[in-house]
């Protein structure tokens, strides 16, 4: 148990997790966010914790002894729990989702899932916008209940830096375009409009984001520091010819700089690009945009490719098979990643990595020499100003 003194009015964590390594890991998290917790590592006390101590948020662990998550999330649900809940399990995210579904379908209201081991930011950025919507509320006067948003929203990836010589000028964020769904889920755009994908759509997405980095400018500027945006761009762009003007058009009227602005895209555009391809890309780069190429499968033949193309950079995508759980201790695998990122780094282009997911991975796009990193275990994508948070406290 946590032997914090309860205050009136913080936010309450209660921890179940019989590792007690980790309960004291979130413990000195939530408490250095001003939150009161309390540990408990045995599945059959949750129970009597939620009646007594009523905590705002419950970190819930999947494999428990005796009793185990699966179960104290049914008997959750029949206590009425209005408790949020963050599952933790070094379990598969497929197990996980699964699981979130059945909770969700016990009337629960499960806000996350996190893989073992975490980073310290991904518990921060699940609490913080917690904690200062109860903080809100109680200076206000007011107790709201919060209500689910239903449309589409901006979601903020921040890179952090390997090398410790890039400087605070190279600070980057990944912005993409969400859709919130009624029951708080966020669904990639994309994936939601599939094959009905067109150049009009991926324009108003386009739109969309820039007009929303535009309005948190001022979070994303300070006087010691500019954070810079690359923004996912889609092959239908790439087949309009118009698209640089339009582009350069755009960035201008929302009062960003062409050169704050990085244009990420697929490998298969340019291993298997139009007619356009070429020139539009050139032209993106000639009006002082950059542009980054993402690799997964494709790696030899993109490598083939570098010095032909216009580009800055060449992110690796970590979310592949390849790079899984205990695939990437494979001698063979490191020797092949580090040769292919010592070259992008030797013809002058930057080597990063993007959906780092744990430990292993980032320590992985260290020895290899990556200058860059991005994903889940280095930050939970967020908001705006949660994101800043980020670069605050490098």
């Amino acid at each position: 148990m946590s032997s914090t003194q309860e205050s009136p009015g913080n936010f309450k964590i209660l921890v179940v997790d019989d590792d007690t390594f980790i309960a004291n890991i979130l413990k000195r998290i939530v408490e250095k966010l001003g939150c009161d917790v309390k540990c408990i590592h045995d599945g059959n006390e949750v129970g009597n914790a939620l009646i007594a101590y009523e905590p705002d948020v419950i970190f819930l662990d999947l494999i428990l002894p005796g009793i185990d998550g699966v179960e104290i999330i049914r008997d959750l649900g029949q206590a009425g729990c209005k408790s949020k809940i963050v599952l933790m399990s070094g379990l598969d995210k497929r197990t996980l989702a699964s699981v979130s579904l059945g909770a969700k379908q016990n009337s629960l209201d499960v806000i996350d899932a996190i893989t073992k081991p975490f980073a310290p930011g991904q518990v921060e950025g699940i609490l913080q916008p917690l904690i200062d919507l109860k903080s809100s509320n109680q200076s206000s006067g007011v107790t709201k209940q919060p209500t689910l948003s239903f449309g589409s929203q901006i979601v903020y990836e921040p890179e952090a830096t390997l090398e410790e010589d890039l400087g605070r000028d190279n600070n980057w964020i990944r912005a993409s375009l969400f859709w919130r769904m009624d029951d708080a889920e966020l669904v990639d755009i994309a994936s939601l409009v599939g094959d009905s994908y067109n150049s009009k759509i991926v324009k108003g997405v386009l739109e969309t984001v820039l007009r929303g980095i535009h309005k948190n400018k001022a979070i994303f500027t300070s006087d010691d520091q500019n954070i810079n945006v690359k923004i996912p761009l889609l092959i239908e762009i790439l087949n309009d010819e118009a698209a640089p003007n339009y582009l350069d058009q755009l960035v201008t009227q929302t009062g960003l700089s062409n050169q704050s602005i990085m244009f990420e895209i697929d490998e298969g555009i340019v291993t298997k690009p139009s007619e356009t391809t070429s020139t539009v890309l050139s032209r993106l780069k000639i009006k002082g945009f950059k542009i980054s190429v993402c690799v997964k499968e494709k790696i030899d033949e993109v490598l083939a490719l570098l010095d032909k193309l216009p580009i800055d950079e060449v992110t690796l995508n970590m979310d592949y098979v390849r790079f899984g759980e205990g695939q990437i201790k494979n001698t063979e695998t490191e020797f092949e990643i580090a040769s292919f990122a010592s070259y992008v780094t030797k013809i002058g282009l930057v080597a990063s990595v993007k959906n780092v997911s744990n430990a292993e991975q980032a320590d992985f796009a260290k020895r290899c020499k990556f200058s860059k990193a991005s994903g889940r275990f280095i930050r939970e994508p967020g908001s705006a100003r949660t994101i800043n948070e980020f670069f605050n406290k490098k």
